[in-house]
């Protein structure tokens, strides 16, 4: 199973100046189309509870698995599915129904969960003016968890604006 992570930054690898900072907020909206083109090949995605809220709906074309602790208290939202299994059983789950590709897509709890089945990346860096206080959000809850960037490791870059780069990162 491809196991994509699809995540926004800026050049100090931090997600956000704190839990409550939306990428919505300070990452560029030529960044969406770039979210819907991975999300809708991938099919999935996956992402905890509190990312979801931030959506609130499911996504045309696209299931949404949430994890959470409590997965039979959550209101029925079509193409929304709640678990809390583990991310073995997801992956298992999700390869007999067909899938193939999932993106996951936060926050760092979930991309600590399934740190082990990443394969690939689709970062996208944006340049913002401070590195930002220590309250701020990276891409993983671990603090020894985290994926090495390198250039040889992209496939694809593409500039979305004069301060957001977009990178796809394949790890073997």
């Amino acid at each position: 199973m491809k196991v994509t992570l699809v995540m926004a930054q800026n050049q100090y690898g931090q997600t956000g100046k704190d839990a409550n900072h939306l990428s919505k907020d300070w990452v560029p909206k030529e960044d969406m189309q770039n979210f819907i083109r991975v999300t809708k090949r991938a099919g999935v995605i996956i992402m905890g509870n509190n990312t979801f809220k931030t959506i609130g709906k499911g996504l045309t074309g696209r299931i949404i698995v949430v994890l959470t602790r409590s997965p039979d208290d959550k209101p029925k939202i079509d193409g929304v599915v709640y678990s809390n299994d583990t991310p073995e059983e997801i992956l298992a789950s999700l390869s007999e129904a067909g899938y193939t590709e999932v993106a996951l897509c936060g926050g760092p709890q979930i991309n600590s969960l399934f740190y082990n089945h990443i394969t690939d990346a689709v970062i996208t860096t944006v340049q913002t003016e401070e590195k930002w206080a220590n309250e701020a959000v990276y891409m993983f809850a671990d603090p020894e968890r985290s994926i090495e960037l390198k250039e040889e490791d992209v496939i694809e870059t593409s500039e979305l604006t004069s301060n957001a780069i977009v990178r796809t990162y394949e790890f073997t």
